[in-house]
């Protein structure tokens, strides 16, 4: 709600609409109440709001610290999460008006990312030279990218546990929202009026929702090798197998299709 006023997106029945579609999107309300993953989604509004009224007037270091503070309670349960969700505000920050305010909201937002960040990141290098890779035996690359077609990913459904129906391993509600055909008609509605939102010429901020919106559809969606998927789905997966293996769970990108498609709804 707060990030569609800083927008200037929607009116305010509009924006609760909206709010309560992010909440009921399915990595939150899969995860919502049982795993830390959740945190980098639920406060990516937060890291945004910030930086939106930073670019227009006001302290660019206040801004930034801001939205530092709000990487900061995303807290190291994940780095790839964490990491995942930077793009929005970086593609914010570059489809700004070139100039000094520009400048100095990008550099201060970097120290304050890093400061952030800086207490998981050197527990997670000490982790990743000394540590037990645990990634090869808990899931591959072909399994992650299998459930992540197009039409999945604009209705939140890329990640793949919710495909899992296995005995007590099962994410009941994930496994609703594939296989209920209310659920899926439900998320198929949703994200076709929230592209229809973001098609309309008249929408503030268009140029960066339409922008963050075929990221994450790249992001999330380049390793899917079925029906219309992409045509070097192999190659991705053989990069998500070797040097991009932190980003194994490409669904970790989703709260970028979702956030910009509320915005849309809105």
């Amino acid at each position: 709600v707060r990030l569609a006023e800083a927008l200037g997106i929607g009116s305010a029945p509009s924006r609760v609409v909206a709010a309560l579609a992010f909440v009921f999107t399915p990595p939150i309300s899969l995860l919502g109440g049982t795993s830390g993953f959740i945190l980098p989604f639920a406060l990516l509004p937060w890291v945004m709001i910030p930086l939106v009224r930073g670019a227009r007037g006001g302290s660019t270091r206040l801004a930034a610290s801001r939205s530092g503070v709000a990487i900061l309670l995303m807290g190291g349960v994940n780095a790839a999460a964490t990491i995942a969700v930077s793009p929005l505000p970086i593609l914010w920050l570059l489809t700004r008006t070139p100039g000094r305010r520009r400048r100095q909201l990008l550099s201060w937002w970097a120290l304050a990312v890093v400061l952030a960040c800086t207490w998981w990141v050197v527990s997670l290098f000490l982790e990743s030279r000394y540590g037990f890779n645990l990634l090869p035996f808990t899931e591959s690359s072909s399994t992650t990218t299998a459930t992540t077609s197009l039409f999945d990913v604009l209705r939140g459904n890329s990640y793949w546990v919710s495909y899992d129906h296995i005995g007590s391993t099962a994410i009941q509600s994930g496994w609703e929202a594939v296989t209920s055909p209310i659920m899926i008609l439900a998320g198929a509605v949703l994200s076709a009026l929230g592209l229809f939102g973001i098609a309309h010429r008249g929408l503030k901020e268009r140029n960066w929702l339409v922008g963050s919106l075929a990221v994450g559809a790249v992001l999330v969606g380049a390793g899917y090798p079925g029906i219309l998927g992409a045509p070097f789905s192999n190659f991705i997966q053989e990069l998500l197998s070797g040097p991009f293996a932190l980003f194994r769970n490409v669904w970790k990108f989703q709260p970028i299709l979702d956030l910009v498609l509320v915005l849309g709804l809105a």
